[in-house]
């Protein structure tokens, strides 16, 4: 591990309280795990499963989201794991309200529509995949100049405009797609390995 950014407890009890009072769930994503109340994990097994059955499109891709739904654990204290990111959805407030809220968090919404209108993600700011990118790149002596990205949501946004081509993906949403070089296909088209190709990275 390189560097390893981890959010206050205090700052972690904010989003458990305020969720809490205004409805909704979260989860928190740890190093070695992801957290949440049971409620929590019982409500967004409910909001991914109604999503899947209201659109058999989902089904393939969404029915690991059910999968990974059970993975959660809900017998440990999350305020003690060295949490890096929350998560929540099915929010009662608006992504507006929330980002008022929590001004000592970078909020941005979430390209998953499975988690319902109003879900995102809550960073420190200040660290997102460029941050990364820089620090991964310092380690192993890469420039810059030779790095490509593909995403798909809005937490790629830095990290798209940061390195030399970035890719969106075709299923991206709109924002996603202004501000990257390209544009490749969906996620259910081989979009990942028709831009691999493209840019020589594997062989056809």
């Amino acid at each position: 591990m390189l560097r390893h950014e981890t959010l206050a407890p205090e700052a972690l009890r904010h989003v458990a309280d305020y969720f809490g009072a205004h409805g909704g769930g979260y989860y928190f994503q740890a190093h070695h795990g992801v957290f949440a109340s049971p409620a929590a994990r019982d409500l967004l097994r409910q909001v991914v499963a109604s999503s899947i059955a209201a659109d058999p499109a989902f089904d393939e891709v969404d029915h690991g989201l059910l999968r990974y739904v059970e993975t959660i654990v809900v017998d440990a204290d999350p305020f003690a794991e060295p949490v890096t990111k929350t998560i929540f959805f099915d929010a009662a407030a608006t992504i507006e309200e929330i980002r008022a809220e929590f001004t000592d968090f970078e909020v941005v919404p979430a390209s998953v529509t499975v988690f319902g209108t109003n879900a995102g993600e809550m960073m420190l700011p200040g660290v997102h995949k460029a941050t990364g990118i820089e620090v991964v790149l310092a380690h192993l002596g890469i420039d810059r100049a030779d790095t490509i990205a593909i995403g798909d949501s809005y937490n790629d946004l830095e990290m798209l405009q940061h390195v030399a081509v970035g890719i969106a993906m075709g299923d991206a949403p709109q924002p996603v797609k202004d501000i990257a070089d390209e544009v490749t296909a969906s996620t259910t088209e081989d979009g990942v390995r028709l831009a691999f190709l493209r840019h020589g990275l594997i062989a056809a």
